[in-house]
């Protein structure tokens, strides 16, 4: 019997483009057909669990609860992540460690891409933003204007602020000049006051969405606003907000659960290349726990009839290598039987379709040329 954390250095970079497909997305291919087959009273036993992380993949992730709960509603949703989508609030780290980081261009650099991202992907983010800012200005202001009148007091004295320094200092003007160029159009442009008011409130938005919103935050928004803003959808959605890493995801969730003894199955979502390990570390914590909840994955696609992508061959080849070192040496994974994935003579069936490159490969069909 050959386990997955038996397997070296040396047998994981020595994996054929084929085994590492199997290995890392066959195992899956169970659970999906047995979620397929869910009925609704099973259903009414399972727990849905989104672990979080950027938006980018909590938008693919979003998309595939949505999808599933869109069949059968289940009991619970669990929406699971802390502040960890930065990039720099990892676990353990001091408050002097993370304070360090904030301050370089590198983390500024990463957040205001991963800021805008959440603007661009969910404008109904801050639009929500807003909404809360306005309600916590209501609740706690300590004057009597309205929110409106102090938002735009506000906006009026940084606007005076930035023409002061832009008087100043000549590449401060530059810079905002520069962005003015690119964030308004040709035809038809705003002028420079109207994009710098819009620009200052953006920033209101983006600050608070910095320090207030994790994870969790995301996707209940996109849950609200999105997909069940009619408030249709009977499965009651819980937020969990203090996970960093998956293993906090599971253990959260798992406690979670403690509550609902009568939830058998719980499906985790993730995409194709790391739902596996998810899986694996949500096993281990449940038998730490001695939880003998039913666990399950179900892989998030990149797009519509498209598992997941990837630049060329090397590519392929170094992201799943990366993620099964990952699962062998991680000591929060559990181990599996592997024996019957690296011995599989072709590509398992009902796998995902992938794009390696401009060449499409799809479920039992793909050739990936060893040569390549």
């Amino acid at each position: 019997m050959t386990m997955l954390k038996d397997l070296t250095e040396d047998k994981i970079e020595n994996l054929s483009n084929m085994q590492l497909y199997n290995l890392t997305f066959a195992p899956l291919i169970q659970d999906i057909r047995e979620i397929d087959a869910f009925t609704q009273k099973q259903m009414d036993e399972s727990a849905i669990c989104v672990y979080g992380a950027t938006i980018k993949p909590i938008k693919r992730r979003m998309e595939k609860l949505a999808t599933e709960v869109k069949r059968h509603n289940p009991k619970l949703i669990i929406f699971s992540g802390g502040f960890g989508w930065d990039g720099n609030n990892f676990k353990g780290a001091t408050l002097e460690e993370l304070e360090k980081t904030w301050k370089t261009e590198k983390y500024q650099t990463r957040v205001n891409k991963r800021i805008s991202d959440v603007i661009q992907s969910y404008p109904e983010i801050a639009q929500e933003v807003m909404e809360k800012i306005k309600e916590m200005w209501n609740r706690d202001k300590k004057s009597s204007s309205d929110f409106d009148t102090f938002l735009n007091s506000y906006i009026e004295e940084i606007m005076e602020e930035y023409v002061q320094k832009m008087m100043k200092d000549k590449q401060f003007e530059e810079h905002l000049m520069k962005m003015y160029q690119k964030q308004t159009k040709e035809t038809d442009k705003a002028s420079f006051e109207t994009w710098l008011k819009t620009y200052i409130k953006e920033n209101f938005i983006r600050q608070f969405i910095l320090n207030r919103c994790t994870e969790a935050n995301f996707m209940q928004i996109i849950w609200d606003k999105v997909y069940n803003k009619d408030g249709n959808i009977k499965s009651k959605a819980i937020r969990e907000e203090k996970s960093f890493v998956t293993c906090d995801n599971a253990e959260n969730c798992l406690r979670i659960l403690q509550k609902y003894p009568d939830i058998k199955h719980l499906i985790v979502i993730n995409e194709w290349p790391y739902v596996l390990r998810a899986v694996l570390t949500t096993k281990k914590v449940a038998d730490r726990l001695g939880s003998n909840i039913h666990i399950m994955g179900l892989p998030a696609d990149k797009s519509q009839d498209l598992g997941f992508e990837f630049k060329d061959m090397n590519d392929y080849r170094n992201l799943l290598i990366t993620q099964i070192r990952k699962m062998v040496t991680y000591p929060d994974v559990g181990d599996m039987e592997i024996g019957k994935y690296l011995n599989m003579e072709n590509f398992c069936e009902d796998g995902p379709s992938i794009k390696i490159g401009n060449r499409l490969y799809s479920s039992a069909t793909k050739n990936l040329d060893e040569r390549e």
